[in-house]
């Protein structure tokens, strides 16, 4: 019985020598000395009101996910002196965004790929990071949409010349009617006009020319080497342009006269004219300007039907003759070549006795 109780004696002896494995005993109890506010590194270190127990030392308490940095509490997320860790402080410009420093875009601007860009204009970031404008667009207000210059406008995607647009008149979608035309932005309807000759002349013979005199405009061989009234069959007619509609879609030179030969048929062709006015009307056919008369651009051409009777002949211009109409001032020609398919023949072209009214040029366009 004695042994016993030796026994249990010192079994508890053994047990009371280590009370607090790895902490410490204050009092009867065991704490952490390391975290314990009431007894931070030592028993009954008790820590001032709204501090920690820190690393066995009294700190400041950091809560809402803030850090100690130093004595301070901070966020790592967004403050610039500790940006993602104690100590690393944003340079410059920049500012710690996610714990990271970077630059701050002023002035309502973004930051896309770490550079900042007005999302408002920026082509390659129109109204959102990497959002880009295709092709030859603009970013106007956030939004991509066409870049129309030389005067055009944007109507529903589509670059438009709102002065002559049938659809776009004026303004985006007021279209004209389908007999219309758009002229400088209003609606208008075709018009025709009449404008006679302002003088006319034949260069058949280099030496005579043309004669103001005589308002008949006439001809003879084709065939340069043969006798009597020769050349080549080459005349003008002059027109004022004063006059003229603003806009011209057609026209036509039109003849009152008889043509004759010993073939067929006759071609009728328009050319540009480059001598001027006053040396075309006056006395005397220089062989470069009877040349002049029938080369050149080409502005329309028929063949008509040999008749000993005056007929109506009429000679459409192409798009270089409405071209040219178009952007005439003042008084403009034509140059007038009768060609034949029969070598040396005689051909004989002659308007009527009053040249002047019956050869007209025969408009049709827009005021």
């Amino acid at each position: 019985m004695r042994l016993l109780l030796l026994l249990a004696a010192t079994t508890l002896w053994s047990a009371c020598d280590e009370p607090c494995p790895g902490t410490t005993l204050c009092g009867d109890v065991c704490v952490d000395e390391q975290n314990d506010a009431a007894n931070c590194g030592a028993c009954g270190n008790v820590c001032a009101e709204g501090l920690i127990c820190v690393e066995g030392g009294c700190a400041l308490g950091c809560f809402g996910g803030t850090n100690l940095c130093g004595d301070t509490c901070v966020d790592l997320q967004v403050d610039d002196a500790n940006c993602g860790e104690c100590g690393n402080a944003c340079e410059g410009a920049q500012s710690c965004i996610n714990g990271a420093c970077t630059v701050v875009c002023e002035g309502g601007d973004t930051m896309c790929g770490g550079v900042c860009v007005d999302t408002q204009i920026d082509l390659k970031h129109c109204g959102a990071c990497d959002n880009t404008c295709a092709g030859d667009g603009v970013c106007v207000d956030g939004e991509c949409g066409l870049s129309c210059v030389g005067g055009t406008t944007e109507c529903n995607n589509t670059c438009v010349t709102l002065q002559n647009d049938t659809n776009h008149c004026g303004a985006c979608n007021q279209a004209c009617a389908w007999y219309e035309l758009c002229v400088e932005g209003s609606c208008a309807r075709a018009a025709s006009q009449n404008i006679p000759a302002a003088d006319q002349g034949w260069h058949g013979d280099f030496a005579e020319g043309h004669q103001p005199e005589l308002e008949i405009m006439a001809g003879g061989s084709v065939n340069d080497q043969l006798g009597g009234y020769v050349g080549p069959l080459s005349g003008f007619v002059v027109f004022d342009s004063a006059d003229f509609l603003g806009t011209i879609v057609e026209a036509t030179l039109r003849f009152e006269a008889v043509v004759t030969s010993e073939d067929e048929t006759e071609t009728l062709t328009l050319f540009d004219v480059s001598t001027d006015v006053e040396t075309l009307v006056s006395a005397g056919s220089p062989e470069e300007v009877v040349q002049d008369l029938r080369t050149g651009v080409e502005y329309g051409e028929v063949t008509v039907t040999v008749t000993d009777e005056t007929v109506q002949i009429e000679i459409p211009l192409n798009e270089a003759g409405l071209a040219m109409l178009n952007a005439a001032q003042g008084q403009i020609a034509f140059g007038v070549i009768v060609s034949s398919t029969v070598e040396g023949e005689n051909s004989y072209f002659a308007t009527d006795e009053d040249a002047l009214r019956s050869t007209q040029l025969v408009l049709s366009g827009y005021p």
